[in-house]
């Protein structure tokens, strides 16, 4: 496992150029992040481990399974300073994540796998794209587990009737 999360020094705290291939995302209204898979750097370096990216006012449709490059800024993970607090580093460490960071400028694709369960996930959000905009989140939320269209205003109303862990468990 440690070897699965080691970043040679010479990849981090600078921008450098990557190729990778894109294995899970979570979308929220102010960023977009990225977990990639089959990280290669332009030097031909390989990376064991995956990585988390963060993309801020990213406009672009990225989906799993998409090859793509980018430019990213990369650092290790680390806790915060709260000593009680959420073990960030002992969680991204059990995801194999070897390092986290943002990416600077757009994301390129290179190249667009689609598997089965991507498509039945964007024919059943194309499906819900007529229906009531508040209506919309939620049963993107329980369908596809996918919060980031809830309402502020739908979201503290479940939390208020301890409805939220219908949304956890999708």
């Amino acid at each position: 496992d440690v070897q699965r999360v080691l970043v040679p020094e010479h990849w981090l705290h600078q921008k450098i150029q990557i190729t990778a291939t894109i294995q899970d995302i979570r979308t929220t209204k102010t960023y977009t992040r990225l977990r990639l898979k089959g990280v290669v750097n332009q030097q031909g370096e390989a990376l064991d481990g995956l990585l988390d990216v963060y993309a801020y006012r990213n406009k672009q449709v990225l989906s799993p399974m998409m090859s793509v490059q980018m430019q990213v800024n990369l650092h290790l993970p680390r806790n915060k300073l709260n000593p009680d607090g959420f073990d960030y580093e002992q969680y991204i460490f059990d995801q194999h994540v070897a390092a986290t960071g943002s990416v600077a400028g757009d994301v390129s694709l290179l190249s667009q796998e689609h598997s089965l369960l991507h498509d039945l996930r964007s024919n059943i959000a194309a499906a819900l794209l007529g229906v009531d905009e508040e209506a919309q989140g939620v049963l993107l939320a329980l369908l596809l587990a996918d919060r980031s269209q809830i309402p502020l205003q739908i979201d503290d109303a479940f939390a208020a009737s301890g409805a939220s862990h219908l949304l956890a468990i999708s």
